[in-house]
């Protein structure tokens, strides 16, 4: 049984990936998350991690570990979410940029299919997303690490290019991807989650197609939509027509009824972590202002 959000002592954190095609799938619950400022992320220690992976092709994906109450919905919009203990839904602060590093170093003519994958993410959801530059580093399986809030990197299970969590998964994994939470609030029980890293790792050694159209083999723009949906909070469904089914082929880099749904509820609709609602607005009867005006004047001339 996943372990409760509320369980948890200073953070929480998930991770999922994407496959290939398989014939048999073992799915597994993944977590949504919540957002921090664009300045530096959180110190790894004051994380938890959550992986959501691997994710392959023409391949059974690996289970996951996840933690925290789900909200999953069903049919032709299905969509699931981690949710916190007062049932809203774990995830960025919509009304901050998300700052994020790329590390394309094994895969340098991948830029073109992130950048179109992070602006399907922006435009289904409203996230704002800030480049700070390239970087060195490669997610590993601690899952953390220190310059951006978000990291992207074209990695191997092997090699000068190796992480950890390739080399742990299934040959046939084509990217994982992962967050981790901040517990924000004192109360144990009214505690919000709020992610504040993540990471998205793909499999530079497999052979994914450049672009988004249909075709023979995995469309490398629909396996970063994927990846990227987990890192702002999107589970995997068990619905083949989503994006965020585990488990892909050539199908092409567009998004269903069900990641629309679900990006929405991690998006800018959701609103700013830590905003009060607006306070309720009453009428005004431009009639009541007249006759309280008059009154004042007659008050005035009786001296009353």
């Amino acid at each position: 049984m996943p372990l409760s959000l509320r369980r948890l002592s200073a953070a929480a954190s998930l991770t999922c990936c994407l496959v290939l095609a398989p014939t048999t799938v073992a799915l597994h619950p993944a977590l949504a998350a919540t957002p921090v400022p664009a300045a530096a992320p959180a110190p790894p220690d004051a994380l938890t991690w959550h992986t959501d992976g691997p994710d392959v092709a023409e391949a059974p994906v690996a289970a996951s570990q996840g933690s925290g109450p789900e909200l999953a919905v069903s049919g032709s919009t299905a969509y699931r979410l981690n949710l916190n203990p007062d049932s809203t839904v774990v995830r960025w602060d919509a009304c901050r940029p998300i700052h994020y590093r790329l590390n394309l170093a094994a895969q340098p003519d991948a830029l073109g299919d992130v950048q179109t994958a992070l602006q399907e993410i922006t435009a289904a959801s409203g996230l704002i997303f800030v480049h700070d530059g390239p970087s060195t580093e490669i997610p590993q399986a601690h899952g953390a690490q220190a310059e951006s809030p978000l990291l992207i990197a074209m990695a191997t299970a092997e090699g000068p290019f190796a992480s950890e969590l390739l080399a742990e998964a299934s040959p046939h994994t084509l990217g994982i991807a992962g967050w981790g939470a901040a517990r924000t609030g004192a109360d144990e029980d009214a505690q919000h989650w709020q992610i504040t890293s993540a990471y998205v790792v793909i499999n530079a050694a497999s052979e994914l197609r450049p672009g988004s159209g249909a075709g023979l083999s995995a469309s490398r723009v629909r396996v970063l939509m994927h990846e990227v949906a987990h890192a702002v909070g999107l589970s995997h469904v068990s619905d083949r027509h989503q994006v965020m089914y585990p488990v892909t082929a050539g199908q092409a880099a567009v998004w269903g009824p069900g990641d629309l749904a679900g990006l929405a509820r991690v998006g800018t609709s959701a609103g700013c972590i830590g905003q009060q609602p607006p306070a309720a607005t009453v009428p005004v009867d431009p009639w009541q202002l007249f006759w309280d005006w008059l009154l004042s004047l007659l008050r005035a001339w009786l001296g009353i």
